[in-house]
């Protein structure tokens, strides 16, 4: 049921990420509607990522996410949940109305603390350090990949004093390109990035790659940064939801380290 699973030795332990798919959704629920709401997400990334990891519901966290590019540290003790800022590289920055609860990335430094986000067509983004203790999981769709979700999250790690180089950035699931057709109100806030990011489709539309976007932006202010472009097809495959393709369900990506 660890469907894309990766398993990373590193300096400081056993980095782990996977995704649950239908499959794992099908053994645990089956015959059971899909939640409408967020608590009965965070509920469900709860009973699965337990079942799976072995981990007690304490140390699985995930969050109400809503496409955008907060990002939560996740550092334990009595207050366990910190906004991260947005860095001054990111022009418009957004209102600091952090609950603690909302947000669409997670990072922690501890050991055996599971991160999941929940995707349908999405990107899910796992990075993590080789040498340094640090694991983090974002959700990037296009309106969290135009607002810089993903460099907010390096940004803040060069902050911390990670070295560029020790960082790697890894994608789970997601639409690809030939299979994700928008039209040109969208297409055109991606015009400015090379060719292949955006192309005309042959239904008059255009077909957006949002790894490849996600991956240029990256590049263009992280020239050591590492990235590994695999990912899965989550639109033809059948171990993985689809909002696209008018599936209701959701994949839960999982990250977490231990020593």
């Amino acid at each position: 049921m660890r469907e894309d699973e990766r398993i990373l030795e590193t300096s400081y332990g056993r980095v782990t990420s996977f995704t649950l798919g239908k499959k794992a959704w099908e053994n645990e629920f089956k015959g059971v509607s899909f939640p409408t709401e967020a608590s009965g997400w965070i509920s469900a990334s709860n009973i699965l990522v337990s079942k799976i990891t072995g981990f007690p519901t304490s140390q699985i966290i995930s969050l109400n996410q809503n496409h955008g590019r907060e990002i939560v540290f996740f550092q334990g003790g009595a207050n366990p949940f910190k906004r991260i800022p947005d860095p001054p590289e990111i022009k418009d920055p957004i209102p600091a109305t952090f609950t603690g609860e909302e947000g669409d990335g997670l990072v922690t430094f501890e050991k055996k603390i599971a991160l999941v986000v929940r995707s349908a067509d999405c990107v899910p983004i796992f990075v993590y350090s080789k040498n340094n203790p640090m694991v983090a999981v974002l959700h990037s769709g296009w309106k969290g990949t135009l607002s810089g979700i993903a460099e907010k999250l390096i940004f803040w790690l060069l902050a911390e004093g990670f070295p560029e180089n020790d960082l790697h950035v890894l994608f789970g699931p997601a639409i690809a390109r030939n299979n994700y057709e928008v039209q040109w109100g969208l297409a055109k806030e991606f015009l400015s990035m090379p060719p292949g990011v955006v192309q005309e489709s042959p239904t008059g539309g255009y077909l957006l790659g949002l790894r490849e976007a996600i991956s240029v932006r990256l590049r263009r202010r992280f020239k050591s940064l590492n990235i590994d472009p695999h990912s899965f097809n989550n639109y033809v495959t059948h171990e993985f939801y689809s909002h696209r393709a008018n599936e209701k369900g959701r994949n839960f990506n999982v990250i977490f380290w231990e020593s």
